[in-house]
C-alpha cells in the first residue's frame, strides 16, 4: 500500500486480415506511459496515457499476496480516444478484462500470462459516412519482468488478439478490414521500461 511504479511503454502493433489498406498486413508504433499505486496488499489502480488515449485500470489480487511464488490477479481496465479534425471527431471506447497469473523468476523476476476478453466500440462523427461498431475479441499476452536494480526494470513482452464475429471496422475511412474469427489478428510485440517497485532480494 503507497508504493507506486511508473511504465513507459514502445511497441509495435500489427493488425493481419483482409483489406487492410493496400494488402493483408498492417503495423504502426505505439507509445505509452503508466502510473500504478497500491491501495491495499490487494488492490491497486492505475492510470495512462497513449498518443491519443487515456486509460484507467483497477487491479485485484485473488491469492494471498503474501505468497512470492505465484500471484493471481484480475485486471478490469477502461480507455478512449478522439480521432479527427474539428469538423469531425470520432470516438473509441475500449474495456479489457485479463487475468493476470505470476511466477516468480530467480529472487525478484516475474513470468507473467494474461489470458484476456476485449471490448471495443466507436462513435463515429455525426458528420461522417461511416457507422459506429461494436467487436468483442479473446486473445492472451505473455512478458517476464526483468528488475536490473530497486528502481529499474524490463519487460519484453508479445500479445495477440483475435476479434470474436463479424465487423466492419470502419473508424478511418481508408482503413476498413473485414475482422472476425481467423481472418483478423492482432499481435503487438513491446518491451516495457518500469521505473521503482523492484524490493531488495530476499
Amino acid at each position: 500500500p503507497g508504493k507506486y511504479q511508473v511504465l513507459v511503454e514502445a511497441s509495435v502493433q500489427n493488425a493481419v486480415g483482409r483489406d487492410l489498406g493496400d494488402g493483408t498486413r498492417l503495423s504502426w508504433p505505439y507509445v505509452a506511459v503508466h502510473y500504478r499505486r497500491g491501495l491495499t496488499e490487494r488492490v491497486e489502480w492505475s492510470v495512462g496515457a497513449a498518443l491519443l488515449s487515456v486509460k484507467a485500470g483497477l487491479k485485484v489480487r485473488l491469492n494471498d499476496p503474501l505468497n512470492q511464488g505465484f500471484a493471481l490477479s484480475v485486471a478490469r481496465e477502461v480507455g478512449g480516444a478522439i480521432f479527427g479534425e474539428e469538423e469531425g471527431r470520432d470516438g473509441l471506447l475500449t474495456a479489457s478484462l485479463p487475468l493476470l497469473l505470476g511466477w516468480r523468476a530467480g529472487e525478484r523476476g516475474q513470468w507473467v500470462l494474461g489470458p484476456r476478453v476485449q471490448y471495443v466500440r466507436t462513435f463515429p462523427s455525426s458528420t461522417g459516412t461511416v457507422r459506429p461498431f461494436e467487436l468483442f475479441a479473446a486473445g492472451a499476452s505473455f512478458g517476464v519482468a526483468i528488475p536490473v536494480s530497486r528502481d529499474f526494470g524490463l519487460m519484453p513482452e508479445v500479445s495477440v488478439l483475435s476479434p470474436i464475429g463479424r465487423d466492419r471496422f470502419e473508424l478511418f475511412e481508408r482503413l476498413s478490414p473485414q475482422v472476425g474469427g481467423a481472418n483478423g489478428v492482432l499481435l503487438q510485440v513491446g518491451l516495457g521500461v518500469l521505473f521503482a517497485g523492484f524490493p531488495a532480494p530476499p
